[in-house]
């Protein structure tokens, strides 16, 4: 094994008492947040933009199309609950 997974190891990241909440993904931030739902469980997140932006510009990047004929589209994620299908709430975008 490497050693930096050997660290990581002893790191608990999803340490969750009855008081704490596990955030998947990502930590705590004050960043702007998308508000999803899994279609399965009903289970809510709020996921940081900067995850949102990742998956949109690998969407272009994969489209071939030119800046001016590319449609945004929010990306469906995967429930860290039941694998099923996370989906944006947020209309406006």
């Amino acid at each position: 094994r490497y050693p930096i997974m050997k660290d990581l190891e002893k790191e608990n990241f999803l340490d969750m008492g009855e008081d704490e909440e596990a955030y998947p993904f990502g930590i705590e931030t004050d960043e702007k947040t998308y508000r999803y739902q899994c279609l399965e469980c009903g289970f809510e997140e709020d996921v940081p933009r900067f995850i949102i932006d990742e998956f949109i510009e690998d969407d272009f990047f994969a489209s071939g199309c030119d800046i001016e004929n590319f449609e945004v589209k929010m990306p469906i994620l995967i429930c860290p609950k039941c694998n099923g299908e996370l989906v944006s709430k947020n209309t406006d975008e």
